[in-house]
């Protein structure tokens, strides 16, 4: 999804199709490269596992081909955007808690952190102010989400309910800033 977002967003700033699904595959990878590189884990396990390269490739893919309408724009950008940031943050608990034996905040950390790299990578690429800094929905609704995930996980909760849990609060709430900004 963050793939996809980025190319969209790529293309709406005047970027060319190919650039714009370049642009689009490395921010799908980026997130869980440094994910398990932080976590000292080989980046390659990442590079082959056949999930994120393919879904980055065609989230880029995708992205930059909607990129061409104009309904895109606004809300459908934002919407895409959130999902996948809310998705990636809260995904990595699981990744991060089957790698390693850490407290509650560490995986707090090493889940959350990562996420934000797409969207940073995304906005120095297209010239922009980066959403992180602009918007504070942008890191707050990542950070309730993952923070949920991680207390479920906590009480004992399956990680799919956790996930969703974590997931759609956190969607919830950067819709709902979105929906008071358009």
């Amino acid at each position: 999804m963050l793939a996809a977002a980025s190319a969209l967003r790529a293309r709406h700033a005047s970027c060319p199709p190919v650039g714009a699904a370049v642009l689009g595959l490395l921010c799908g990878l980026i997130g869980p490269l440094l994910r398990a590189t932080f976590a000292g884990q080989p980046a390659v396990l990442v590079l082959d596992a056949s999930l994120y390269p393919a879904s980055a490739l065609g989230g880029g893919i995708c992205g930059a081909f909607l990129g061409r309408f104009s309904w895109t724009e606004g809300r459908f950008y934002s919407l895409l955007d959130a999902a996948g940031l809310q998705l990636l943050a809260c995904s990595g608990v699981l990744v991060v808690q089957n790698w390693l034996a850490l407290s509650p905040l560490g995986i707090f950390l090493l889940a959350a952190v990562p996420a934000f790299a797409p969207g940073l990578l995304r906005d120095a690429a297209l010239g922009d102010t980066a959403a992180l800094a602009d918007e504070p929905a942008y890191a707050t609704a990542p950070l309730l989400g993952v923070l949920l995930t991680v207390g479920c996980l906590a009480l004992r909760t399956p990680f799919l309910t956790a996930l969703a849990v974590g997931w759609g609060v956190g969607v919830l709430a950067r819709v709902l800033v979105i929906r008071q900004q358009v």
